[in-house]
């Protein structure tokens, strides 16, 4: 989903996500372990909610009225194959109106993209005032085996580039082990932070 990295829009990176090759039992573990590390988004969000860098739409699954959008075309044409709502787009340049969501996630995106707090700005534009923005980013460990990575996120990181653009950070938690340390132990494990858009004093504030 990510403007310029042929890696990300190719369809090698699609085939990649879908398990090509892999024997089907194991795609259907790996798909079910990816769509069961969603379902704690269902408290979180309400209302139009944007799954930016959705890939093949395991998000879907838990939070069907949800709306994709993605740079690769392979994976848009699967979502939407499927009856989900995708479109290919930007991050970037979003293709949506001005504070037209209630919520947008963005699951693994950051730490691959060289202008996150760029990103960040676009997302902030789209998001209603009050509206949730959920972050999940992989700790020390995984972001060292994925030669894609290009931004790491800590926990103090996240808090320097969301305060400034008028998030209010409400929630984080280590998962799917809670502990920072012992989760370092294995690839998976990942940062969830959950942050508040603030009503639009901030932008009086900063002009």
């Amino acid at each position: 989903m990510y403007r310029g990295d042929h890696a990300t829009t190719s369809r090698a990176y699609f085939e990649y996500l879908t398990g090509a090759g892999y024997p089907r039992w194991l795609v259907r573990l790996v798909f079910a372990l990816l769509e069961r590390s969603f379902r704690p988004h269902r408290r979180e969000f309400q209302g139009r909610v944007l799954d930016v860098g959705c890939g093949i739409g395991h998000f879907f699954r838990v939070y069907p009225d949800a709306i994709g959008v993605d740079h690769n075309f392979y994976c848009v044409r699967y979502c939407v194959e499927r009856g989900y709502r995708c479109v290919q787009g930007d991050l970037y340049h979003l293709p949506f109106p001005a504070e037209s969501f209630d919520g947008v996630l963005l699951c693994h995106v950051l730490e691959h993209l060289e202008a996150p707090e760029a990103a960040l700005d676009e997302v902030r534009r789209v998001l209603k005032p009050g509206g949730v923005l959920s972050i999940r980013v992989p700790t020390a460990t995984g972001f060292k085996v994925d030669r894609t990575h290009r931004t790491f996120f800590d926990y103090p990181r996240l808090v320097r580039v969301l305060m400034p653009r008028g998030f209010s950070i409400v929630a984080k938690r280590y998962y799917p082990i809670p502990w920072r340390a012992l989760g370092e132990l294995i690839v998976y494990n990942e940062l969830r932070v959950l942050a508040v858009k603030k009503a639009e004093e901030f932008g009086k504030e900063s002009t």
